[in-house]
This record gives C-alpha cells, structure tokens and sequence, in this order.
C-alpha cells in the first residue's frame, strides 16, 4: 500500500479547487468545513478526515484514489472482468450483453 503523501495531496486539492474556479470559502461552504480548515489541508499543517477528503473529493468532481494517490486512471485487469463475466449465469450474461451492445459504441465517440 502506498504511504499518502499530505504535501503532495494538498497541492492536488489546491489545483483541482482552482481548476474548477472555486475559492477557498466556497470550497469549504461545499465541504461543510471553515475555510482556515481547508487552508490547513492545502498547506499540509493538518490531515484531513476520510470523511472530509471523500466530500472534497466529490465536490471536486475527482476521484478519492487521485486526491489521495495522485492516480488519475482507474487500472482495469482483463483478467479479472473475464473472470466476472465467466461466473455470471445465462439472464445475467444477457442482460449485460445488453448494457455492452448500448454502451461500447458511445465509448468511441
């Protein structure tokens, strides 16, 4: 498991709060935090709550593994979604054939 690095994680939640035009107070009226709090997390001087960094997360529209991690894509093992698929039965095989036939062309696009 990888150790969070707070410095790293509050830079992230600084550039994502300025990327979406959001001002500290804003951000933190969004959180349900103050913002001298969100201040603190920015600079690193506290470590925020899960609770708190999932809100900011949301809020950000940003998934909690980059805000944490600084991963920005979700990894997806083949294997794993074969194997998923291997142990559905025949109504549920089908009725993901249908989300898959609706979905995959609009993933081109």
């Amino acid at each position: 498991m990888n150790e969070i690095n707070y410095v790293e994680m509050g830079k992230r939640i600084k550039l994502e709060r300025e990327k979406n035009n959001m001002t500290r107070d804003s951000l933190a009226e969004a959180v349900e935090i103050s913002a001298i709090y969100l201040s603190q997390l920015e600079r690193s001087e506290r470590n925020g709550s899960l609770s708190v960094i999932c809100k900011i997360a949301s809020v950000l529209n940003v998934s909690l593994d980059y805000l944490i991690y600084g991963n920005d894509s979700i990894e997806v093992n083949k294997d794993d979604v074969i194997r998923k698929i291997n142990n559905l039965n025949k109504r549920e095989l089908q009725v993901v054939d249908s989300i898959l036939t609706t979905i995959i062309p609009n993933l081109k696009k």
